[in-house]
């Protein structure tokens, strides 16, 4: 899914009204603004306050632009674990972002950003706890990072 997002080919409004489709171009998070890629996930007010949920740290602070996200990524932090875990997140968001969208789309069922945080949250635990346990040494302390953006 991420790779689709990365090369701009999901099936956003403004794409969608490129092929001529009859749609309305209004973002279905926020209503506010016509929806791209780069509004969805970064310039809409609702995206926002969900990637502000775990990058509210003048250290891990993403760009605005989609196209140098994944740059930044790659050059967030030198420290291969919180690399690891900016990586996670960055993945994680991006999916939930697009779950919700459609669900709004096909099913009309609206979440707040702070469910879609928490829903998040509850993966990035089970994520991170279940690598702890796989072997691959223990990527956070209960004080660690983890605890800050969860």
């Amino acid at each position: 899914m991420l790779w689709i997002t990365i090369r701009d080919k999901q099936t956003t409004r403004d794409r969608l009204r490129g092929w001529r489709l009859d749609i309305p171009p209004g973002c279905l998070l926020c209503a506010s603004a016509a929806e791209s890629r780069g509004h969805l996930f970064f310039n809409c007010s609702y995206s926002n306050e969900v990637w502000t949920a775990f990058f509210n740290h003048r250290k891990l602070s993403p760009p605005v632009l989609f196209e140098d996200i994944v740059s930044w990524v790659q050059s967030s932090t030198k420290n291969k674990k919180l690399k690891s875990i900016v990586k996670l997140i960055f993945h994680a968001v991006v999916y939930y972002i697009w779950k919700e969208h459609n669900s709004r789309l096909h099913s009309s069922q609206v979440k707040t950003q702070q469910a879609v945080v928490k829903e998040i949250q509850l993966l990035l635990r089970a994520k991170l706890a279940g690598l702890a346990k796989e072997g691959v040494g223990p990527l956070i302390q209960p004080s660690s990072i983890l605890s800050h953006i969860c």
